[in-house]
């Protein structure tokens, strides 16, 4: 396999795959066109319940920095569509703004309302996993760009990934940056200047959508480092690549530490940071034993609501039942301590009980890998109400306005067309052994091994840091099926070769 890794540096070279520029944008559309179709059929784009909250945010700094001609809300307040705790999660009167819910996305957002509708935001959103999509194939299938837009069509179809291209939320972000990183750590040497360019800027963009963005990045380049020594293939260069991406997760860090200040300059206080941790650890159950065996002398806040306990980590934050809430009909005092003495009550519950914290987290991680359902589709009842008007009529005309079966339907095909990936996997895992592996496709086996690896990744930053959820990998389960299709595509795969070697000057 190591003589075929070598033989990929001389085969190609950037100049010998890469089309017109016009060509290029073109294929990229029609990806993006692809992409936006069930937007278009919804004849809106999908909510989510924290999208209120993203152009809230934004909307605030821009009323702070233009005035209030900036305001999408005129006639109501954002204390009144964020009450003052108790009984809110946000209020800037209390000093009380999250963390974590970036002004940056909220940004994107809050623009797209500004120049007339949200659809704008699902149309760049649209584009850049589009332009992703083709870079990858460009990369490790050159010559395949139309089987690449049908590859598209098909995910669109039978994945989630569709609906999370229209879903005003930085989530279809994260599978972004599993191929984005996976094609520049292994494709460095076949990308030209502005490819690389592009992936920097939609690869920062997606740091600073969300912070659980930077740690999956750092961790897939450690995963990316490793496999490449594994494979042990030299002529591939990773430091380039890898550096790039770390200045994008610099990218990511500043400005959440911008935000921090500027938050703190305009409200009076830091934002206060979701306490997942403690909503995790109180519902899997060492929380909860803990909190009973050293309350009150432990003099953790959440000493105060042991008798809530356990209860759904979602209720633990989110819920304003005074029976089930505890975060979330908290006052502002409160919340703060929760969230600030969250890492000291995990290392307390971690050390007290080792064997049953650990056990609990990894039965988290095995469950976030399987738990891919597409939910809460239909909850413009309670979201819309919360949008600009303009939105909110807009959003109350769409198709998911009334309940219906794209929940349903979209959870079984995307389970279906999971099996049927994982077979394909497999089957081309036993036909590359059984006829080995040399020449134009076999970086796509490091490169399929990366993005699986994301996958994994992904589960385990979101099932141990937060808690299981269906969301957290149903916006990255679409991975797996294009792997399928790619190798589904190597089967009838004829290189595109080149006289010359990559010039030092396009490895670089």
């Amino acid at each position: 396999m190591q003589e075929g890794l070598i033989e990929e540096a001389s085969v190609f070279s950037p100049s010998s795959v890469l089309k017109p520029w016009w060509a290029l944008f073109l294929t990229t559309l029609i990806g993006a066109i692809i992409f936006f179709v069930p937007t278009m059929l919804n004849t809106d784009v999908f909510f989510y319940w924290d999208t209120p909250t993203y152009i809230n945010g934004a909307e605030m700094g821009a009323v702070r920095l233009l005035g209030e001609h900036a305001r999408l809300t005129p006639s109501t307040s954002l204390e009144k569509l964020h009450p003052t705790a108790a009984g809110a999660i946000t209020s800037t009167n209390a000093g009380v703004y999250i963390a974590g819910r970036s002004v940056y996305y909220g940004a994107l957002l809050f623009a797209s309302a500004m120049a007339g509708s949200l659809m704008i935001a699902a149309a760049v959103q649209a584009l850049a996993v589009s332009y992703t999509i083709l870079l990858f194939f460009r990369t490790f299938l050159p010559g395949k760009g139309g089987y690449a837009l049908i590859s598209m069509a098909v995910l669109m179809i039978v994945t989630p990934l569709g609906y999370f291209v229209g879903l005003m939320m930085p989530d279809v972000f994260t599978g972004v940056i599993v191929l984005l990183i996976t094609t520049l750590l292994y494709g460095w040497c076949r990308l030209c200047r502005i490819d690389r360019i592009i992936a920097f800027v939609i690869l920062s963009f997606a740091m600073l959508a969300h912070n659980s963005h930077p740690p999956l990045a750092i961790l897939l380049v450690m995963t990316g480092c490793a496999f490449a020594r594994f494979w042990r293939f030299a002529e591939v260069p990773l430091l380039r690549p890898a550096m790039l991406v770390v200045v994008a997760v610099g990218v990511g860090l500043a400005g959440e530490v911008v935000f921090a200040r500027v938050a703190t300059q305009a409200i009076g206080a830091p934002p206060i940071r979701l306490p997942f941790l403690v909503a995790h650890l109180q519902e899997m159950g060492p929380g909860k034993t803990y909190l009973e065996h050293h309350c009150p002398q432990a003099h953790f806040e959440i000493c105060n609501d042991l008798a809530k306990l356990p209860v759904d980590w979602r209720d633990f934050m989110f819920s304003t039942d005074p029976a089930t809430g505890v975060f979330a009909v908290a006052d502002a005092a409160t919340k703060r301590r929760i969230s600030d003495e969250q890492v000291a009550f995990a290392l307390a519950v971690l050390k007290d009980q080792p064997v049953a914290t650990i056990k609990g987290l990894a039965t988290a991680f095995a469950q976030q890998l399987t738990m891919f359902r597409v939910q809460e589709v239909y909850i413009l009842g309670a979201v819309a109400p919360r949008l600009p008007p303009a939105e909110y009529r807009r959003a109350m005309r769409s198709m998911i306005a009334s309940p219906g079966k794209i929940e349903t339907v979209l959870t079984i095909s995307t389970y279906v067309t999971l099996i049927l990936s994982v077979l394909i996997l497999l089957t081309a895992i036993v036909r590359a052994r059984t006829l080995g592996v040399t020449g134009a496709s076999t970086l796509l086996w490091p490169a399929t091994a990366l993005v699986i690896a994301g996958l994994v990744i992904n589960a385990a930053v979101c099932g141990i840091v937060a808690s299981p959820y269906d969301r957290f990998q149903a916006r990255v389960i679409w991975l797996l099926p294009l792997l399928a299709l790619a190798h589904l595509a190597v089967r009838r795969y004829r290189p595109i070769r080149s006289s010359s070697r990559v010039l030092p000057s396009e490895a670089s």
